[in-house]
């Protein structure tokens, strides 16, 4: 298991979950993940992400931006392979069903959608992004 490459909020919400996905708006404290590709200086990709448990399930919500629209599809690529992992186990995998919005929108205040997935919250779990080591553009 590689170390966590940023820390993520978890927070409570005290609704009931109605479906396997959901949306709602990205806040200031959630978790920034950036992509970078070589070639490129500076992030090529940023999305602001959130784990928290909703009727004991884990829930992983995010939304990002591109820097680049030219790197979309390896950038697509890079998110379809990542997971995320709780206490070392993988709990969701592909994380391309984030929303993608212009860059020059700010984050915080958009839509981010979120997935319920099947795994039971284990209260102070770590959580861990797996990201691919290598990515073809």
């Amino acid at each position: 298991m590689r170390p966590a490459l940023f820390a993520l909020a978890l927070v409570g919400l005290g609704q009931a979950a109605t479906a396997q996905e959901f949306e709602i708006p990205v806040e200031p404290d959630w978790g920034v993940l950036e992509i970078g590709v070589a070639s490129t200086p500076g992030p090529s990709a940023t999305y602001r992400m959130v784990i928290f448990e909703r009727d004991g399930k884990v829930v992983v919500c995010g939304a990002g931006v591109y820097a680049n629209s030219s790197q979309s599809r390896g950038l697509r690529d890079t998110m379809r392979r990542t997971a995320v992992q709780m206490d070392g186990r993988t709990v969701l995998r592909n994380l391309s069903f984030f929303p993608i919005y212009s860059r020059a929108t700010p984050l915080v205040g958009r839509l981010a959608r979120c997935k319920v997935t099947r795994a039971d919250m284990i209260p102070g779990a770590e959580f861990d992004i797996d990201l691919p080591r290598r990515v073809r553009f």
